[in-house]
């Protein structure tokens, strides 16, 4: 389908989910990759296996808890109401889905941005000073507060269909990942869950 027949499809929501769920697909595939035994695949190789063999035999019976747990971390993490949903539904309901392309991309992106700067050490400046994290917690409720206002304070369309504002830009999406209270609790939970020390 065209790009602007997405909306109220399945293939559309199916698009979206996959689209937030990556970064935890591709966290904890990794995770169990890197406890993965290649000696295994090696002796499978030496006794005549064919590498799709070894891969449907050893390798993914092997690796298939962690691709199931991080598909079902996704799909949760995907479907919780949160202010990323609630935004990007808004933002396709008031400006349609060709409008609401930047605003969904820059979620992405500016999540795993998130989830890579918690990786790479970020949330231990959290457990080092609390107060950051009060902070943080602070400025996202309020700023959550915010959008609550203006939501609340909205007009609806006119007749004409026109639509007071515009919606989030790519940078405005990315940006608002890092006082998105639900993106960090995601973020540490799954770095902390996932990824060995």
């Amino acid at each position: 389908p065209e790009c602007g027949k997405l909306a109220g499809t399945y293939l559309g929501v199916i698009l979206a989910h996959a689209t937030l769920g990556i970064p935890f697909v591709i966290i904890t595939v990794t995770a169990t990759l890197i406890g993965f035994d290649q000696s295994l695949n090696r002796a499978s190789a030496s006794l005549g296996a064919n590498p799709r063999t070894t891969f449907f035999r050893i390798t993914m019976p092997l690796i298939l808890p962690g691709v199931i747990s991080g598909a079902l971390f996704a799909f949760v993490t995907s479907v919780t109401p949160g202010p990323n949903n609630m935004m990007l539904l808004a933002s396709g309901v008031n400006f349609g889905l060709r409008r609401s392309v930047p605003h969904m991309l820059g979620v992405s992106l500016g999540f795993m941005l998130l989830v890579l700067a918690v990786g790479l050490g970020l949330g231990q400046l959290f457990q080092r000073w609390p107060l950051l994290h009060a902070l943080l917690a602070w400025g996202g409720a309020t700023y959550l507060l915010y959008l609550a206002w203006k939501i609340a304070r909205s007009v609806a369309p006119s007749d004409s269909g026109a639509v007071p504002g515009k919606p989030f830009t790519f940078v405005q999406a990315a940006a608002f990942q890092w006082v998105n209270p639900k993106a960090w609790i995601m973020a540490i939970t799954a770095i902390g869950t996932y990824i060995p020390q």
